[in-house]
Formats: C-alpha cells, structure tokens, sequence
C-alpha cells in the first residue's frame, strides 16, 4: 500500500510579513545609501565648480588706467575706504549734502559748506585713490553675500560729497577744478564696478551716473574753454573704453551664489527648516542635493544670460523675458530665490554709458563742429538733428526704440530717448 504525500505546509502569515518588512527596509537602506552617495557626489562637484569661481574671480588683474598722468603704486580702495570710513559717523550731514545735490531750495546751505570745509580729507582720499594703479576691490570670495562690501549707503554718500564739493567750486568760477573732481568721481564708480557682482556694479554704475549728470550741466554752462574740453575729451575716452563688462558681474553674482549654497546651513532661506527639507522631495529630501542641482542650473542661467550680451539691444531684451519666465518656472527652491541671470537690475550700465558717449560726441561737436561717430548702446548709432538753433544728440534708449529725439535727460523711461541738446 502506498503512502500519500502531505501537502506543502502554508507559511505563516507572521513569516511572510517578516519576509516583506525585510524586503522594504533593504530597498529603503539601499536607496537611502543610493540617494546619499549620489548626493555627496554632487556637492563635491559642486565644490568643485564654486572653488573654480572663486579662482577665476581672484585671478583678474585689478590694474586699470588712470585718466590723468602717471598711475601711482596700490590699489585705490586703500584710499576710497579712508574716505567712506570719514563720512561713517555723519549720516544727517551726508543726508543735507544729498538735499544740496538734489537742488532743494529749502536746504540749509551755510550747514552745507561747513561740512565740505570739514571733509577736504575725504575728498582728498577719493581723488588719491583714482590715481592708484589698481582699481578692483580686493573682495574675500570665500566670504557669503551679505558679508561683502563696500557699504551701499557710505558710497552713495561719497559720491554726493564730491557733486556737491564740484557744484561750490563751478559756482566760485573754479569749472576746470570741478570737471576734474568730477572725473575722479567717475573713475570711483567705474572701481566700484571693477570684478563686483551684480549688486555693486549697479550701485557703481548710478555712482557714474550722478558724476555724468553734473558733468553734463558745467558742459552747457559755457564756462570750460577749448583747452578744457579737450582736456576731457581723453578722460571721457579712457572711461568709455575701459568699462567694466557686465558679464563679469554676472559671472561674479554666480560666484556668491554657489559660495552661500556652500554654506550649508541654509539660513538665508528663512522659514521653518523642517519646511524647507520638505520642499527637497524631489532631491530625496536631501537639502545638499538640492543645493547642488541649483548650483548647476544658476551656471547654466548665468551663461545664458552672458550669452544674451553679445546680441542687439532688442534681442537681448526678448530673450531676457524667456530666460526670466524660464527661472520663475523652475522647481528648484534656490533657482527661485536667487534669480540667476535674470538682470534684477535691467539696463542700469547701459544708460549711464549712453550718456557719457552723448557727452563725448557733445564735446567733440563743440571743439571741431564736426559729428562724431559713436555707437549707441541701445542699438546703431547715437543720432542728431538741428532743432531750433541746437544740435540734438540721442540715444534710443532702454526700449530700444527710435522716438526721432523726443525724450529727455534724466528720466530714462520708455517710450523715450535719452538727449542731449547743445548750441549751434
């Protein structure tokens, strides 16, 4: 007789839940360990990218030319900080000196002249400083953003110093003496653009502004001989030529970027930390892999944005606004925050220098009669016409677009050109 076989025995319920729980927690650490490796991989690659930065920003030469004589050992920020450092302890002096500056007619004047009297020193170090054979400001790179200088509001205030020291000395006839100040000053906002990111290259290029604006009202006051203006002329040259490149500054504001994220303690983000770790779901909850996914895309925004530099005025515009819409599109939390290449700042390098070629084709007008030919940032050439016994020059101006001169000086605002009208 032969014996049947037992049926296979049923695995317990206990077991295969056993056998699962094992199975989940395996998957889970080799992911985990999986997600952990790869981002350690890239936050050491984003080291790497960040200490390449940091040298290449290091390694530009801080030499630029000065725009009168023989430069003189150093760099000029020695000096300009002894002049920013003596304005420190005077913010409601420096506050009446920017109502001067502004024409208030309700401005205590005699205060006005009591405080220059009392800051020749600052003046003098300002005008040292733009004698200096290097100009760049010798940043600490390694250092995050809301530690780099120099100070917004002392800057400001230095360069409404020297306006206001040149308007006294155009009022006591001395308009030779005012138009060189004024140069320094211009030379002071070109180093405070010189290898800075983008913040203080704007600042630096309203610095310039406020110097081009005064310069322009003692060219039309009549009162600068032939000798003065060709005296100028070179000055003005040299300042166009040698004007910093905004794709440095952009490549700079990288720079800082990926120097925070190295930070790693995330604070700039604010809010609840546990939130923010959150928001990295999709880098594995991993706050270093997001940091490191965001540090290449701010350089692949910030070369595309580089990119948009070399194309006509009304190009670069158009794909500004497809790159910004692109970054607000981002998943990225510090893609987000930090804007990459986006141009916070529009085209605040581009005015100023639009005017200062207005004034150097004014000045070329007024010692030859002839018109200069001058390329205009926004786009072609700078234009004139005859209007009225003047000669109107103009740029076209942040839109880009023609107006066939109707526009003004100081209010850069489309639909107008920026002009300049000087006498026949």
């Amino acid at each position: 007789m032969t014996s049947m076989e037992e049926p296979p025995r049923a695995i317990p319920r206990w077991v295969k839940a056993l056998i699962l729980m094992v199975t989940l927690v395996g998957v889970g650490v080799g992911t985990a360990t999986c997600l952990r490796t790869s981002a350690g991989r890239a936050w050491t690659s984003m080291q790497v990218k960040t200490r390449a930065l940091d040298a290449e920003a290091k390694a530009r030469p801080a030499a630029r030319p000065v725009l009168r004589g023989t430069p003189e050992p150093g760099n000029a920020w020695t000096d300009y900080d002894l002049a920013l450092n003596d304005l420190a302890a005077h913010k409601n002096e420096v506050s009446r000196i920017t109502e001067f500056v502004s024409r208030d007619p309700k401005v205590d004047r005699a205060a006005v002249d009591r405080f220059l009297a009392s800051k020749t020193g600052a003046i003098d170090n300002l005008r040292r400083g733009a004698r200096r054979a290097e100009g760049a400001y010798p940043y600490d790179w390694d250092l995050g953003p809301g530690r780099l200088k120099p100070s917004i509001q002392l800057s400001n205030g230095l360069a409404r110093l020297a306006v206001a020291q040149a308007r006294v000395l155009h009022e006591a006839g001395r308009t030779r003496e005012a138009a060189d100040l004024l140069l320094d000053l211009l030379q002071f906002g070109g180093d405070h653009r010189r290898n800075m990111p983008v913040q203080g290259d704007a600042i630096g290029a309203s610095l310039c502004g406020l110097a081009i604006d005064e310069l322009k009202d003692l060219l039309l006051s009549g009162k600068l001989k032939a000798d003065d203006l060709s005296d100028l002329a070179g000055p003005l040259e040299i300042l166009d030529r040698d004007w910093p490149d905004y794709a440095t500054s952009l490549r700079n504001e990288a720079t800082v970027m990926l120097v925070a994220l190295g930070t790693e303690d995330f604070k700039f983000l604010g809010g609840d930390p546990a939130m923010n770790v959150l928001r990295a779901w999709q880098h594995g909850f991993s706050m270093r892999r997001m940091a490191a996914d965001a540090a290449d895309e701010i350089v692949r925004y910030t070369e595309r944005a580089i990119g948009h530099e070399a194309l006509p005025w009304i190009e670069r515009l158009k794909a500004q606004e497809e790159l910004k819409r692109d970054v607000e599109r981002a998943a990225n939390l510090f893609v987000k925050l930090v804007q990459p290449g986006v141009g916070r700042f529009g085209s605040y390098e581009r005015s100023p220098r639009a005017k200062l070629r207005l004034l150097r084709f004014a000045i070329h007008y007024m010692m030859t009669g002839g018109m200069a030919d001058l390329d205009d940032p926004f786009g072609s050439k700078l234009r004139h016409q005859e209007v009225d016994g003047k000669l109107r020059i103009w740029s076209l101006g942040r839109d880009g677009v023609d107006q066939d001169g109707v526009g003004d000086w100081k209010r850069d605002v489309p639909p107008a050109d920026i002009i300049l009208e000087i006498p026949k």
